[in-house]
């Protein structure tokens, strides 16, 4: 979450630095973050059947005896490991990436990119909510928002739940990923029929350089960045005057959570209470089963380990 001034340079979730020129100064930013960074190592397992449920699709690698496997050199000798229906919903490589989708027996569908968990229908809630509800929340009258990535649809299910919302600019590049989103992760996909939405298909980077309007939020949703959160909590603090790091606890992401970078250029912004609380009645209209507003207060407080590596670098 950021309030950028005209001609403020933003670094995003995914480390590229922009030159972004706004009318006004009252725009927000928040992006997700892990400690570490992830690399992907394949799998050759046996072919699975294709079925009436989607199209023909060979077996991806990190499918193995009926098990899918995300793995990563920075925790070795430890796997996340879903167990996989015996017909695949949608594997094919996109012109940006490997895009698979399999029912799983306890998480239901599942959408991999290159290999890595990006959402199950699950335990998605967790994050879709604390992404959009972490800025949305903290800004006073939060109406145009942008969200980069986010194909799966998830974010901007939960951004037009708000009623001070009246537009959103979704720009995603991988029109597959919200083909295979709208088919297979329906729930997820909500949003897209909302008529609060304009939606690009293209570099989100590209449309922030060119857009000469504010937008009050900007979400960053995209895959992980090739860095650690560390290298981008060193580089924050010279842009804004306000950075903050919070996380969310969901199963299907390694170590079972995953975190996100919020910056404010407003000096007076606190990340832990939001000006725009919600009621319960908010949270229960809303159908939010992770995010209320006391889970600001928490979602800040960080282990020593990791509040120690943020605080050596910034």
């Amino acid at each position: 979450m950021a309030t950028f001034a005209k001609s403020s340079s933003v670094i995003s979730s995914t480390g590229r630095k922009e030159d972004t020129r706004y009318t006004q100064h009252t725009n927000l930013c928040c992006g997700s973050a892990r400690l570490q960074s992830r690399v992907r190592a394949p799998r050759r397992p046996p072919a699975l059947e294709s079925g009436p449920k989607g199209p023909a699709a060979s077996c991806p690698a990190a499918i193995r005896e009926g098990w899918f496997r995300e793995t990563c050199s920075l925790w070795p000798s430890q796997a996340l490991s879903l167990e996989v229906e015996p017909v695949l919903l949608h594997h094919r490589r996109s012109r940006y990436q490997d895009i698979l989708i399999f029912h799983s027996k306890t998480y239901g569908n599942v959408l991999v990119l290159d290999r890595v968990i990006q959402c199950t229908e699950r335990d998605e809630f967790s994050y879709q909510e604390m992404i959009a509800n972490l800025p949305v929340c903290s800004h006073p009258n939060p109406q145009k928002i942008l969200i980069i990535a986010g194909g799966d649809g998830g974010v901007l299910r939960e951004v037009v739940k708000h009623p001070s919302v009246e537009s959103v600019v979704q720009c995603e590049i991988d029109e597959d990923v919200i083909q295979v989103s709208e088919r297979f992760l329906p729930g997820m996909a909500v949003g897209y029929s909302s008529s609060k939405l304009t939606l690009y298909v293209g570099d989100g980077f590209e449309v922030m350089k060119q857009n000469q309007d504010a937008f009050d939020v900007i979400i960053t949703d995209s895959s992980d960045s090739m860095g650690p959160a560390e290298r981008d909590a060193a580089v924050l603090p010279s842009l804004f005057p306000v950075v903050a790091y919070a996380y969310c606890t969901i199963p299907t992401y390694p170590s079972g959570q995953i975190g996100f970078m919020l910056c404010s250029k407003n000096p007076s912004t606190n990340f832990q209470e939001p000006v725009q609380p919600l009621t319960q009645h908010q949270v229960a209209q809303m159908q939010l089963k992770y995010y209320h507003s006391d889970v600001p207060r928490a979602a800040f407080v960080l282990p020593e380990f990791a509040r120690k590596a943020l605080n050596d670098v910034s």
